[in-house]
């Protein structure tokens, strides 16, 4: 996977999915005027980034996959239903043991991995990102469960199972152990 980036004289920061890409976005290209391009394009930057745990990361994750794979328009009750199906233990089983859904479950060290100087901060500590770049952007990723509201009753379920199954968190992390560690670290 190819990292992407917002940038601007000598700062980036990167732009992973499911963590707080958007937040990202507004703030510095519509609010600030940066620039997006692959990190590969833009020469030598100081570079900055966030970090999800992994356990938030692939249920927001497969949230996205699922809502996008049964292409439900908006927010109706056909989402209810479907997140109730996600109650099947043999659904959640399989969702879990696929190995990669597609960008959204990738892990993030694969993106991280061509920039291993940049200075990564946990996606709950982005405030003290935007302090140490020097931009005034408030301290908090802002949740967009109101632009993607059909998505929510699907996270809702997945993170009751998720969290109820000690089995199902073995399984994730053991598939994301870097993600963990890399997450572990991020300040």
């Amino acid at each position: 996977m190819r990292l992407t980036v917002a940038h601007k004289d000598r700062q980036a920061v990167g732009i992973i999915p499911k963590v707080a890409g958007t937040t990202i976005g507004r703030v510095l290209t519509i609010e600030r005027d940066w620039v997006i391009n692959r990190y590969d394009e833009i020469g030598a930057k100081d570079v900055y980034g966030l970090v999800r745990h992994p356990l938030g990361r692939w249920v927001s994750g497969i949230a996205t996959y699922y809502t996008i794979a049964l292409d439900l328009p908006a927010a109706t009750a056909d989402h209810f239903w479907h997140a109730e199906a996600l109650k099947d233990p043999e659904l959640v089983a399989w969702y879990i043991k696929k190995p990669f859904h597609d960008n959204h479950t990738f892990p993030q060290v694969e993106f991280w991995k061509d920039s291993p100087g940049a200075r990564l901060f946990k996606m709950e500590n982005i405030g003290a990102m935007w302090k140490a770049m020097g931009i005034d952007a408030g301290g908090t990723h802002a949740n967009h469960y109101e632009n993607h509201p059909h998505r929510v009753p699907v996270q809702n379920v997945l993170r009751g199972i998720i969290e109820m199954s000690r089995r199902y968190q073995d399984m994730i992390l053991s598939r994301y152990a870097a993600d963990l560690t890399l997450y572990e670290r991020a300040e």
